[in-house]
């Protein structure tokens, strides 16, 4: 994932990217942010979505495979 921030491109694992939403969606909820429920529908259709790769996953398409970088 490439991010731009103040025009200086910067090159993150989309695991950080992934897990510093979540904690931004837990924080929210934690800090009692308006509107807690759609927070939860955040976090539960990430959960969601997780669950359904397998199913919804095509054979031709390789998943989870670091590849070599570009």
């Amino acid at each position: 994932i490439v991010l731009v921030l103040m025009r200086m491109p910067l090159r993150l694992p989309a695991y950080w990217i992934i897990g510093f939403w979540i904690g931004l969606q837990i924080f929210s909820i934690v800090t009692g942010a308006e509107g807690d429920t759609a927070w939860w529908a955040h976090i539960g259709g990430l959960i969601a979505g997780a669950i359904m790769i397998p199913f919804f996953k095509r054979d031709s398409v390789p998943l989870f495979d670091r590849g070599t970088p570009h």
